[in-house]
C-alpha cells in the first residue's frame, strides 16, 4: 500500500496592523504544525481605501 504525498495548502489570510505582533508569532507555528502556508494581505480594518479590509471582502 502507497501513502499520497501530503500536499501544503495555501490559505488566504487578510489582517490588521493591530494583530500584527500577535499574527507574526503564531504564524510560523501554525505553517510548522499545520503543514499549510498562510499568505498575508495587510490593510486597515476600517476606512474606505481600497486596500480596507472592509472593501476588500
Amino acid at each position: 500500500m502507497c501513502a499520497g504525498a501530503a500536499q501544503a495548502d495555501e490559505i488566504d489570510v487578510m489582517n490588521s496592523g493591530g494583530f500584527t505582533a500577535a499574527y507574526k508569532t503564531l504564524q510560523p507555528k501554525f505553517e510548522a504544525a499545520a503543514g499549510h502556508v498562510l499568505i498575508t494581505a495587510w490593510g486597515p480594518s476600517m476606512g474606505k481605501a481600497p486596500e480596507a479590509i472592509p472593501n476588500r471582502l
